[in-house]
């Protein structure tokens, strides 16, 4: 519905926090979320937003009143080079496949894809259109506390790849659940 409401060429602008928010880090409590949604509003159409210091995921709210400047040396070093990875592997999907579709597993698995041609449909995932020059990003929101008990859905596909996130081949079948991570995105057919 978005795409009709706006002009043909506009930019949405994506963020999980701003100056009128709690931090992301503050709200998600949680490494793999954090990591998961860090993923998924990278991914998504449009341009990432990202605001003083979530990249280091610190979970101060700055004053915006008073003098309150952030202190990036309590940040997590290791959360900034996610971020930045990321970021850079979002960047290069939407650079090389710009059209985009997704599906969403009964327990909150959010599977995103993006291609070089578009399906016919943005919903579900277009499994014709899992193949090599495409990417696909699987994140688990919901944060591995759903992996341990029955409600953890397998792959409604398979696929197969480098995981940019990781560096890691990862080869999926359908019908299969996947190792746990917060997020994936994998470039098809690696």
């Amino acid at each position: 519905m978005q795409e009709t409401l706006y002009p043909k060429d506009a930019k949405k602008l994506r963020y999980l926090e701003n100056h009128d928010q709690e931090r992301a880090a503050h709200r998600l409590a949680a490494d793999g979320p954090l990591r998961a949604w860090t993923a998924l509003y990278q991914f998504l159409p449009g341009v990432s937003m990202t605001y003083m210091g979530q990249e280091r995921a610190l979970d101060h709210r700055p004053d915006l009143f008073e003098r309150d400047p952030i202190e990036p040396e309590r940040g997590d070093m290791e959360f900034e080079r996610y971020f930045r990875e990321s970021l850079r592997a979002a960047k290069e999907a939407k650079q090389r496949a710009p059209f985009f579709s997704w599906s969403v597993a009964e327990d909150g698995t959010v599977y995103c894809l993006r291609s070089t041609e578009a399906a016919l449909n943005p919903h579900p995932v277009d499994q014709t259109l899992l193949k090599k020059g495409n990417y696909l990003l699987v994140a688990q929101p919901e944060g591995e506390a759903t992996r341990g008990n029955a409600t953890a859905s397998a792959a409604p596909f398979s696929f197969g790849g480098t995981d940019l996130l990781s560096g890691e081949k990862v080869r999926v079948s359908g019908g299969a659940t996947p190792a746990y991570a917060p997020a994936m995105l994998i470039r098809l057919g690696d």
